[in-house]
């Protein structure tokens, strides 16, 4: 798929109703055109939605008609911890969930400026420990896109500083886990990558740190300490402004990298029209399934 052909469905969102949103707006315009974006994208079919609470925090779970109940990921969605909510990704959740076979929990969790970093993490570790204690950390993977991937990682590297057990694996799509966007790409694919830009990127980690450092591990995962973690499968495109990101994480942490030629950042959205977006979601839903298989054959 080609950049044109992905602006192309773009316009087509856009005029079914949504806008493609821009995190330097105020957080408030940028959440609500991010809401209007992904609410013009369908919802698969084949999936049961349930709003469930856990740790207090509220979201959904989503469970494949003809698989199990059991919850065997946690999801964390993107928008730059200014936007997004589960329903909106619920194509991604869906199609994980139908893939694996199993239940997927996606918190939603509160976005700044109504709660600052940590925060978001702090809500992520806070519904890990209650999931792992219900299914078994060794039994539960986490995945997340975008700054959901970035929320990902710091929440293996909050657990691993807590003493709390790591899950039996993560993937990351498109992770933003540098909050100084210092890789190259963040400029040098801009004119290549029509979903995000490196000022927005900025702009909203402005709002989310609140003044906190951006090197924070928990900020910016990618600059910290990643050894003695889960299991990693990062998922990149090659067009991405985060491309550089991906690299690092994947490095840094001993992990796999997998790099899809022509995509540009969170290309999974876009199941229902791009073979490559349907195929990496079918890649994770594997992941998930593998690793709660492995446990269930012991």
């Amino acid at each position: 798929m080609s950049v044109h052909q992905l602006s192309a469905l773009l316009a087509a969102a856009a005029e079914a109703g949504g806008s493609v949103p821009n995190f330097s707006d105020p957080p408030q315009k940028a959440r609500a055109d991010f809401a209007a974006f992904l609410g013009g994208l369908p919802v698969p079919d084949g999936i049961a939605v349930e709003a469930r609470e856990v740790a207090g925090v509220p979201g959904l779970q989503v469970t494949p008609v003809n698989g199990s109940d059991r919850v065997a990921a946690l999801y964390l969605h993107g928008g730059a911890y200014v936007a997004g909510d589960p329903q909106g990704y619920l194509g991604i959740i869906g199609g994980i969930a139908k893939a694996s076979g199993f239940a997927v929990f996606a918190p939603d969790y509160t976005l700044a400026p109504a709660k600052r970093f940590p925060g978001a993490v702090d809500e992520a570790l806070a519904v890990y420990r209650v999931l792992a204690e219900e299914v078994g950390a060794d039994r539960l993977t986490v995945v997340g896109d975008s700054a959901g991937g970035g929320l990902a990682l710091a929440l293996l590297v909050a657990a691993r500083s807590a003493g709390v057990p790591q899950p039996a694996a993560a993937v990351l799509l498109s992770p933003w886990a540098d909050l100084t966007c210092s890789g190259e790409s963040a400029s040098g694919r801009a004119d290549r990558d029509p979903l995000l830009s490196r000022q927005q990127l900025l702009d909203a980690a402005a709002v989310y740190l609140d003044g906190a450092d951006p090197r924070d591990p928990l900020a910016s995962p990618a600059l910290g300490d990643l050894s003695g973690l889960a299991p990693i499968t990062v998922h990149v495109g090659t067009e991405e402004v985060l491309y550089d990101d991906a690299v690092r994480v994947a490095d840094a942490s001993g992990g796999t990298l997998r790099a899809w030629d022509g995509m540009v950042h969170d290309w999974a959205l876009f199941w229902f029209a791009v073979d490559e977006s349907a195929e990496v979601l079918a890649e994770v839903g594997a992941t998930v399934a593998s690793a709660t298989s492995i446990k269930e054959t012991i």
